[in-house]
């Protein structure tokens, strides 16, 4: 584990400036367990959304 590795949420909440966003792009290309994490919340945020918007 990396210190890349604590910024998943704010990679995936679109909190990462351009050249963090870049580096950590980089890391989960060569981190198997950010790359699940990062697939797994991707798909909980598509669900949520989809939820979103299908209620009245």
């Amino acid at each position: 584990m990396s210190a890349h590795c604590d910024q998943l949420s704010a990679y995936i909440d679109g909190q990462l400036d351009d050249a963090e966003t870049e580096a950590f792009a980089h890391h989960l290309a060569t981190c198997e367990s950010c790359e699940a994490a990062a697939h797994d919340a991707l798909q909980l945020v598509a669900l949520e959304t989809a939820a979103r918007l299908k209620r009245p």
